[in-house]
This record gives C-alpha cells, structure tokens and sequence, in this order.
C-alpha cells in the first residue's frame, strides 16, 4: 500500500498541522492538531476487542513513534530489553493473540519501575521507556488523546494519559523549557511525524 494516495482530507490536515507546527517557536505540535490529522484515520473504537481500521491505524502511528526513539533507551541501556518486551505485548494484543487482562501485570510492573529509575535515567530516557508502555495501553485501552477536550495540550495531562507521540519528542528533544531542551530536534521529530508517521500508519491498514 506505499504507493496509495491518501484521502484529500487527510493531506488538508497535515497541511495545516504542518502550518500550526512552524507557528509554534518551541518546536511543539499540539495535540489537538495531532487529533484532527488522525480523525481520518476512521472510528477509533470502544475496547481491546475492537479492532476497527481507524484503531489499527492510529495503533500503527504510535508504534512507529516508539520505534523511532528506541535507540535513545538502547544507548543508556543496552541490556535492558522491557521496552522491546512492551512492544511484542502491544503487538500481540492488538492482533488478537492474547488478551489485554494478560499483560497488565506486566506493563504496570515496568510502569512502576520506570518511576523509579527516572530520577537516574533522565528525562529523555525515560520518556522512550514510557512511551513503549503508552503503545502497550494503547492495545489494552485505546488512544486517551481522542477522548481528549480539543483545547487541552500535553502538559496539561496527567502522566499517565500522555501518548507515545507526545512522549516521543521529550525522548528525542527533552521537555520544551529543560536545560537540555532541544527546539530544531522537536520540530525535526514532528515534521517527520506528519510527513512520514502519519501517512505510513494510514496506508498500514485497509478501509472501512
């Protein structure tokens, strides 16, 4: 499906995303914008059962999130494969090869942990660990961002509802205001997403 034309819809969408994200001096596309690019995407559907185009699509997406900030975990620990663990899981779920109840021991245990490694494994680290575990819930529970109201952003989550997206660019550029912040990286890591990322997780997945 690489070659498949995207829905007029769709490119309107990362059009004006990719507009609101030059907008933004700190390098942050909002996640209302992120909301209305994967409203095409189709229905997101209601449950772990559910596996409707729209989620699937939306389930791609957050998965080539975590792909794309895994090498910032692997650099600071090599020998720590949970975040690989949380991803095989997702994918098991997401496809119907075991149930979400399996895998909630699993995920909250590492959740935890990453709780209380964070404060020796820095931000940017932590958040590659947090978004594997976001992919994870996302099979088990759904996208928290689409029950989100449009003009909530990120920060004003609690950490437990941010997604992989979001997670992905504090892995990749830090926090926007952080000593390390790094302006170029999150906006480098956004355009990617509307230009790559989205388009990818569309075509992934079949039609309604």
């Amino acid at each position: 499906m690489s070659g498949e034309e995207l829905p007029a819809e769709l490119e309107e969408r990362i059009a004006s995303a990719r507009n609101a994200l030059e907008a933004h001096d700190d390098g942050h596309l909002p996640l209302g914008e992120r909301r209305l690019v994967r409203a095409p995407f189709g229905n997101p559907g209601d449950g772990p059962e559910d596996r409707t185009p729209g989620r699937r699509r939306r389930f791609a997406l957050h998965h080539d999130c975590v792909d794309r900030v895994m090498p910032v975990w692997r650099a600071a620990r090599p020998e720590d494969d949970r975040p690989a663990r949380m991803v095989e899981l997702a994918e098991q779920v997401i496809n119907g090869g075991i149930p979400a109840d399996d895998v909630k021991a699993e995920e909250d245990q590492f959740a935890l942990d990453l709780m209380d490694l964070a404060w020796d494994i820095g931000g940017r680290v932590n958040a590659a660990g947090e978004a594997s575990v976001d992919l994870l819930s996302t099979a088990t529970v759904g996208d928290y961002g689409d029950e989100t109201p449009m003009e909530i952003d990120d920060h004003e989550l609690d950490p437990d509802q941010l997604e992989a997206s979001f997670l992905g660019s504090i892995a990749v550029a830090s926090y926007p205001g952080a000593s390390d912040d790094d302006v170029e990286a999150r906006r480098a890591y956004w355009r990617w997403y509307l230009d790559e990322a989205v388009p990818a997780a569309y075509r992934a997945v079949n039609g309604e």
